[in-house]
């Protein structure tokens, strides 16, 4: 698929759900860390924040995506 000028291997919206889910993982043990070694304080309150916006943002491009692959109404 070409957009923007770019050749994607992959559908674009595929390449940033595979994105945002590589950064939830990261962000979940990110703060699996800092709890365990103690150094959680204010770094959970963002983590609570941000875990449910990026889960948001996968599962409407993820929606957005196989609604654009799905038959054509005629």
């Amino acid at each position: 698929m070409k957009k923007f000028g770019i050749q994607f291997p992959i559908h674009p919206d595929a390449a940033l759900l595979a994105i945002g889910a590589l950064a939830v993982v990261a962000l979940t043990i990110a703060s699996v860390v800092a709890i365990l070694t103690g150094t959680a304080k204010g770094y959970v309150v963002l983590f609570v924040v941000l875990q449910p916006l990026w889960t948001l943002l996968i599962a409407k491009i993820t929606y957005d995506w196989a609604k654009s692959q799905g038959r054509k109404e005629d």
